[in-house]
């Protein structure tokens, strides 16, 4: 939204204004004459999750430095599992932390398991999830699609408590 919004800025269409404490949008003559289809308005995209999340990987690269062995996580390869982990936590309704923290999911990235033996040494993946998720997981890292994937049963996530994480 905040994307589609700037470009109306920039076409001279909405200004801003901080007349009051906050800033606030304003539609201009131009603006004004678009809604009267008297002007064209041309929006690009919006810029891609991955461009938008480079806090994200200020924290990506702090946690590589913690990760064994000292790898450094394949960014691409983490971006993936963690929508592959978003699209499983929303079929279950549950957080996505409940499925992998990002500390699992990061080491998954560095380290590039090619086996179920490889994730089983991973610290936070017990037997259940290696069971339940392990090889679908293992698929991502393999490099398939995401959105192509099956999705495994989630019926008995366990949801978390009301009092936090």
């Amino acid at each position: 939204m905040r994307a589609w919004i700037d470009q109306l800025v920039v076409q001279d269409l909405l200004e801003v204004t901080e007349d009051s404490e906050y800033p606030l949008l304003r539609i201009t003559d131009g603006g004004k004459a678009m809604c009267r289809d008297e002007k064209d308005v041309v929006l690009g995209l919006p810029v891609p999750a991955k461009i938008k999340g480079a806090k994200k990987s200020r924290a990506l690269k702090k946690a590589a430095a913690a990760l064994r062995g000292g790898l450094e996580p394949d960014e691409e390869l983490f971006e993936r599992l963690r929508a592959y982990r978003r699209v499983i936590a929303d079929k279950a309704g549950v957080p996505p932390y409940v499925v992998f923290h990002d500390s699992v999911l990061m080491e998954m990235a560095a380290a590039k398991p090619r086996n179920l033996d490889e994730l089983r040494g991973m610290k936070g993946i017990g037997e259940r999830k290696l069971e339940r998720y392990g090889a679908l997981f293992l698929e991502v890292v393999a490099g398939h699609p995401v959105d192509t994937m099956e999705l495994p049963d989630v019926p008995d996530l366990p949801r978390p408590s009301p009092e936090g994480k």
